[in-house]
């Protein structure tokens, strides 16, 4: 997914409405609303993950195919790999909607005006909070191919966990 825009690089802002940390519940229903936000965050991680494994397959090729001898960089099948390999250089900002205490079992259904509303803010203070973070906007460094920030913590303001590929 994250290859089919082209060879340029990419800075991508992945948008999870679904927190995967979060109280212990203590009782039936906050339980099954804390399945619902791990089942569905932890598919974006999923992805991000799945993608990160692919641009290391393809760092991989172009390392084997830089040590093969001269006589054989020609041949068509390493061509082929060659051109298979190339890669964008993807920087993932991770945004996390923090849920507020008032929503219930219900958010991932409950389109009502109020909710859209307080998403939309939500989403535009992390994007703002993401662009003044300078070094999650910047273009990974040497010889990385995708680098992955998380906001975490219980403030946007916390800049957490950096994932790099190579």
């Amino acid at each position: 997914m994250l290859d089919e825009a082209g060879r340029s690089d990419l800075l991508i802002f992945q948008v999870d409405l679904f927190s995967a940390r979060g109280p212990l519940p203590v009782s039936l229903l906050e339980a099954a609303e804390r399945e619902k936000d791990i089942r569905f965050s932890s598919r974006t991680r999923m992805n991000t993950d799945k993608n990160r494994q692919i641009h290391n397959a393809r760092k991989a090729v172009r390392d084997l195919i830089d040590k093969l001898p001269d006589h054989l960089k020609d041949d068509p099948s390493v061509e082929f790999l060659r051109e298979a390999a190339k890669e964008n250089t993807v920087t993932v900002v991770h945004l996390i909607y923090r849920s507020k205490n008032y929503e219930s079992n219900s958010k991932d259904y409950d389109f009502s005006h109020i909710g859209m509303v307080e998403h939309w803010g939500a989403g535009v203070r992390d994007v703002h909070l993401s662009m003044r973070r300078k070094q999650s906007l910047e273009r990974p460094q040497s010889d990385e191919t995708m680098v992955a920030y998380d906001l975490a913590g219980d403030s946007p303001e916390t800049l957490g966990d950096k994932q790099e590929s190579k």
